[in-house]
């Protein structure tokens, strides 16, 4: 009956039950009781839109590889850029600013609408797709959070360049702003001219575009002249309308006027009047302006006040609030450093991408609190939460005003959310998918697809001990096939029965593409036949189970839902747990050659030299056969039309075709599997062996019939194994098609019948469901297996619950 005995055992009286792994049901989250969730990794887009004009064909954008949020190009109406990758584009480090948005390293290009007809003019990026939009200031403008640029065109007659002449001199184009950006094609500079296009339609330039003033003349110009017309600086940049009537591929000038006398004070910034070092860049202040006491000092020292030289009376004077430029300075200003303190740079970050990123610089007063910056945003997910002086994020926050600041200093943003993010690392070419997802939703993890490759699965790393690494690779340089940089496994092969070839799993290595067995050392990507032992150095690669339910914690944590069978005192049944793992899963890869299509091959019924396969076979119901014969055939055609040498792609295909003609096959059954009752302990038994089932009934046993037919062999490696285990402490027998599950019970005490061999065989295309039922009130005796739809819903009446799965293998 079980270990190969065939007699009944009594129950081993006075020994206590094997210890169980569980109690029923879904486990209760170990989540961080917080109400916000941890906050992970955060990372925001810059979504670039053609916003092509109507009417005409349509204008595109596209995007390089390198710098799409997807990792992979882009193109058409829109592309989606990763806000990190653009931040540092300009070869700075991050700052928050997009300052090389129209530098070559930002990857991207616009295509002109009307088949690119070149007639057409882009005019730059703006923040909103409607004509007199503000145009986006990528040198100023501190972004953290998904933002959506549109492209502005110029119509061949709405077309205005403007020329801004510079024959006196008054401009540094070295700190326009276009300066050096290639891929701004609207903004141009031909000596020491600046040409700028823009659309009538758009009414305006923003007034970052103009020309940049060259400090220490003592001019700074406020009107600009078209033939004999002039244009207020206000009038450029709030709605020339009116005033500018130009045509395309004709400029118009814009001539400065530049006051014949000075109308503003060039300001300088010396350490004292014994040492006239400069400490700041000069500025021309315009009359009536006031004068900046705030530059940016070199060298950290605070200068609390400055003074200037009074022209009359010669002496010293300290400069109030509300000091303005005038003409009583015709021969420009110094300031000198009154009084300062010892200064330290805080510098304020957040994260985005994994990385640190600037939003702001102060220089404070040694023992000074920090005043801080207008609080940083992210997308709608997050709240501001605000500083901490620990790295890194989910970190305790500090009251600014609390601080007193006696060296450099870097505060961190700190944020509140209900989303947490996931990435799904594809593990090659840098491809990944991350998303955000709040806390409570479920969700499953998405099946990549790639070339000339099978997805093999979700993994994530571990050590030795269980512990899950923080978003640590499980692969790597360990596996012993690549393409490139890119690791892969491979399949073995072992003999099997009936002279069948048998696939046996993935491993990092095999003897040759011929001896497809595994080699000694080669690591399995799933042990054969039962337990992962999936070590890579120090980790270990753990499945998350394929289309498991996935969830985030109310604490940011990513769990999905594990669901095993598991016994306690009270009986064996199902319990399903949350399970907590990194935030990041890692794809596993197999790859197939020309060799594995043949060993695959060898699984499934042969046709003849002609390539004809027998009229029938009685391992098959006729239908099934039918159209496996059918869809080899194409297979078989497919495969001499690439040849003896496929390319990886086509190998892919025709492994994909040739399992879906196996997938074809409805194997038929032979072997009747009896059950049997044993009223003393509640038991029931499931056997295919007529004499153990004749034997154990003239002991005591009651004898049920048969149930259902199965299969004794896997002829075709296309069955299902099916196995038994006995507990010697209760009598009770289980059956399982989970190798996991016999490896739990085996370690909790009970036994393998029949070696560990399966028991018998559930047939592919099985038609007829056996559902497994447990019984929460006894503790011997606890399973019941049926087909039988009428005994199920009976015993579900009668308190008795389906497990979960509840099916666990189908017959015919």
């Amino acid at each position: 009956m079980t270990g190969n005995n065939k007699f009944w055992r009594a129950s081993l009286a006075g020994l206590a039950s094997v210890a169980m792994l569980a109690t029923m049901g879904v486990a209760a989250s170990t989540a961080n009781a917080d109400d916000a969730a941890k906050v992970g990794d955060y990372d925001y887009t810059v979504t670039l839109h053609a916003n092509s004009p109507a009417g005409v064909s349509a204008a595109s954008v596209s995007a390089q590889a390198s710098v799409t949020s997807d990792g992979k190009a882009q193109s058409g109406d829109a592309v989606t850029l990763d806000g990190y990758t653009l931040d540092v584009a300009d070869g700075n480090a991050a700052d928050s600013k997009l300052e090389g948005l129209y530098d070559s390293a930002a990857g991207w290009n616009v295509f002109n609408p009307n088949g690119n007809d070149l007639a057409w003019k882009f005019t730059g990026w703006y923040t909103s797709p409607d004509a007199g939009a503000e145009k986006f200031d990528f040198n100023s403008a501190t972004v953290t959070k998904d933002i959506d640029l549109y492209a502005h065109w110029a119509e061949p007659d709405q077309a205005i360049t403007l020329d801004f002449t510079d024959p006196s001199g008054v401009f540094d184009n070295s700190k326009t702003v276009y300066s050096g950006a290639s891929k701004a094609a609207f903004a141009s500079f031909t000596g020491s001219g600046y040409q700028l296009t823009v659309a009538k339609t758009d009414k305006k330039i923003a007034s970052w575009e103009l020309p940049a003033d060259k400090a220490g003349d003592q001019k700074v110009v406020t009107t600009w002249k078209n033939d004999s017309e002039s244009l207020t600086l206000n009038e450029l940049t709030k709605d020339f309308t009116g005033k500018l009537q130009g045509v395309y591929d004709k400029a118009i000038t814009l001539a400065p006027v530049v006051p014949t006398s000075a109308n503003a004070v060039t300001v300088r910034y010396y350490e004292n009047t014994s040492n006239p070092r400069e400490i700041a860049d000069a500025v021309d202040v315009p009359y009536g302006a006031t004068v900046p006491t705030s530059p940016v000092v070199s060298g950290y020292f605070n200068i609390s006040k400055w003074a200037y030289v009074d022209p009359i009376t010669g002496k010293l004077v300290e400069v109030k609030d509300g000091f303005t430029a005038s003409e009583a300075f015709t021969a420009g200003l110094n300031l000198y450093a009154a009084a300062a303190a010892e200064t330290f740079k805080v510098t304020f970050v957040t994260e985005v991408s994994g990385k640190d990123v600037v939003v702001s610089t102060e220089y404070v007063a040694k023992g000074e609190a920090p005043k801080g910056p207008t609080a940083p945003t992210r997308n709608n997910d997050y709240t501001f939460a605000g500083w901490s002086t620990t790295p890194g994020v989910n970190q305790t926050t500090v009251a600014l005003s609390s601080l007193k600041i006696s060296k450099d200093t870097t505060l961190y943003a700190q944020w509140n959310t209900n989303k947490a993010n996931v990435k799904f690392d594809y593990n090659y070419a840098g491809k990944y998918d991350g998303q955000s997802y709040a806390a409570g939703q479920t969700f499953t993890a998405p099946t990549p697809t790639r070339a000339g490759y099978e997805f093999l699965g979700w993994y994530y790393a571990a050590g030795s001990n269980g512990s899950a690494y923080a978003n640590g690779n499980p692969f790597g340089y360990e596996l012993d096939h690549a393409d490139g940089n890119y690791y892969y496994f491979v399949k073995a092969y072992l003999p099997g029965k009936h002279s069948v070839t048998k696939e046996v799993g993935w491993v990092s290595q095999r003897n040759s593409d011929k001896d497809t067995t595994a080699t000694s050392n080669a690591k399995w990507l799933k042990k054969y036949n039962k337990y992962i032992t999936d070590y890579y150095a120090d980790k270990t690669a753990i499945e998350v189970p394929a289309n498991a339910k996935l969830q985030i914690t109310s604490g940011g944590e990513l769990q999905y839902l594990n669901v095993k069978t598991t016994t306690n005192a009270d009986g064996t049944h199902t319990e399903s747990t949350w399970v907590t793992i990194p935030n990041t899963l890692y794809a596993a890869w197999g790859k197939i050659n020309a060799a594995d299509l043949d060993n695959s091959e060898q699984q499934v019924p042969s046709q003849d030299e002609d390539g004809n396969f027998p009229a029938e076979s009685a391992d098959f119901t006729a239908d099934s056969y039918a159209a496996y014969a059918a869809a080899m055939k194409e297979y078989n055609a497919l495969k001499a039309q690439y040849g003896k040498t496929p390319t990886d792609e086509q190998v892919s295909e025709l492994s994909a075709k040739l399992d879906a003609a196996k997938a074809l096959l409805q194997e038929t059954t032979s072997t009747p599997v009896y059950r049997l009752y044993n009223p003393y302990t509640g038991d029931h038994l499931y056997t295919t062996d007529t004499k153990e089932y004749s034997d154990l009934q003239k002991i005591g046993w009651k004898g049920e019939s048969e149930q259902f037919k199965v299969l004794s062999a896997d002829k075709y490696g296309l069955s299902t194994a099916v196995y038994r285990v006995y507990n010697p402490y209760t009598d009770e027998h289980l059956l399982t098609t989970d190798t996991a599950e016999v490896a739990n019970l085996v370690k909790a005490g009970w036994l393998e019948d029949f070696d560990g061999q399966p028991a018998f065989y559930a047939p592919q295309g099985g038609n007829v469901d056996v559902t497994r039922l447990f019984n929460p009130y006894a503790t011997v005796g606890t399973h019941l297996y049926s087909t039988d739809q009428k005994e199920i819903d009976m015993n579900v009446k009668l308190g008795w619950v389906k497990d979960n799965p509840a099916v666990i293998f189908s017959t015919r």
